[in-house]
């Protein structure tokens, strides 16, 4: 599809990238590139929603196909799904529209007689109903309304009940909310900003950040001289509960993309941040440079840490999580997990958490967190690190925080060395 600069196709590469193991946000950075603005939010409005409500749409789909679900080409379901979600969920895309750009996808990517199966199926979906909301509240039934894994929506229900795992699965099938957090500036300075220049915003959950109306936000005043980073107030929170000393010398051992470490220069603090990825260094070094001055920056693996044992006197942990916390911002990410993941996750974490553990001095804290919420890589991750690490506990009770009870999910465990 190389040339074809529209946003049907972009999101057609976005779901192809993704299917072939891309994670979205780079499928959709590759994809977008040369796309004028409003065909890059169009593009990306379709992607995400076909990856959050993929079953919905099969179940519209499916009984209009002849052939076998399973014998029909990728890439001919991800146009039926880009075309039908069209249908079923954006009101500024007339059905007409919806079809005859799908019709025309199919004709460029899969030839005309693909395009004539586009063309019958869309205008049958147009002219449905859409299907009855399901009463039942087995995972089976939910995981098929709110189009999740039935995996994760069974393990949800023991976890968390009935009534919030809906809540859960109804966040996660929403936009995310863009929220800022103060970085250059204090929090009533940056609303001062907004006040004069005219940006309507409303406050983030708790008090933690500012929602714009506006969310172009390389355009908002104040984006270019670092007065704020994009980042929803449950890390926010998570600083906040870390209770990090005034004048501390901090180790972020996992940092990028960085929000956290502008977090903390906010606080006064001194940073040393560092993470093993260098793509991901390059988005903590754009960070720093804009929102986060003074930070000390390094690649280093947590694993093996670049500082001597028991030398730093906080260390924060953000560790490499299965993102269930988040996935309403990843919605690829709820596809490609599973349970042997989550297992996988949680050895790397014992690794990290072990290895970090050993920098910090008699006396000073750790604090572990995750964006997920799953007990193997939260409590259950903490409590066995404890049983290995005697000289280290619990300084207060652990934070938690469920996605859809006002932001993302996230979890922070606060420990400190005893001296």
């Amino acid at each position: 599809m190389a040339g074809i600069p529209d946003a049907r196709g972009a999101a057609l590469q976005i779901l192809r990238d993704v299917r072939h193991g891309a994670t979205f946000d780079r499928a959709r950075d590759r994809a977008l590139e040369r796309l004028p603005d409003p065909e890059r939010r169009l593009a990306h409005e379709i992607a995400a929603g076909v990856l959050r409500h993929r079953t919905t749409l099969d179940s519209r789909i499916r009984p209009l196909v002849s052939a076998p679900w399973n014998r029909v080409p990728t890439d001919l379901k991800d146009i039926l799904r880009i075309g039908t979600y069209q249908i079923a969920s954006l009101d500024k895309v007339p059905i007409h529209a919806a079809v005859d750009t799908s019709v025309r996808l199919a004709r460029r990517v899969m030839g005309r007689n693909s395009s004539g199966l586009v063309n019958a199926v869309l205008r049958r979906v147009g002219e449905s109903d859409r299907p009855a909301k399901i009463r039942s509240t087995t995972a089976a039934h939910l995981a098929a309304e709110y189009s999740h894994p039935e995996w994760l929506v069974a393990r949800w229900m023991k976890a968390f009940g009935k009534e919030r795992t809906v809540r859960l699965l109804t966040h996660n099938n929403r936009k995310p909310m863009v929220v800022l957090q103060p970085a250059r500036l204090s929090q009533e300075e940056l609303r001062r900003l907004f006040d004069e220049r005219g940006v309507q915003f409303e406050m983030a959950a708790d008090g933690l950040g500012l929602t714009p109306a506006k969310t172009r936000i390389t355009e908002l005043p104040g984006f270019a001289e670092g007065a704020f980073v994009v980042q929803d107030s449950t890390p926010a929170r998570i600083l906040r509960f870390a209770q990090v000393p005034d004048n501390a010398l901090v180790w972020d051992a996992c940092a990028a993309p960085g929000g956290k470490v502008a977090g903390l220069r906010h606080l006064g603090v001194r940073v040393i941040a560092s993470d093993s990825s260098l793509h991901r260094m390059g988005q903590l070094r754009d960070t720093v440079r804009r929102a986060a001055p003074g930070a000390n920056l390094m690649v280093a693996d947590a694993r093996r840490p670049p500082l001597r044992a028991k030398s730093v006197e906080f260390v924060l942990l953000d560790v490499p999580c299965s993102t269930t916390g988040v996935m309403a911002r990843h919605p690829d990410s709820r596809w490609r997990l599973s349970e042997a993941d989550i297992d996988t996750l949680a050895q790397l974490q014992a690794s990290i958490f072990d290895a970090t553990s050993s920098v910090v001095a008699p006396g000073g804290h750790l604090v572990y967190s995750t964006c997920s919420l799953e007990s193997e890589e939260n409590e259950r991750q903490v409590d066995h690190f404890l049983h290995r690490h005697s000289d280290f506990q619990r300084s207060k009770p652990d934070l938690f925080v469920c996605a859809g009870d006002g932001g993302d999910g996230g979890y922070a465990a606060r420990l400190v060395r005893t001296p």
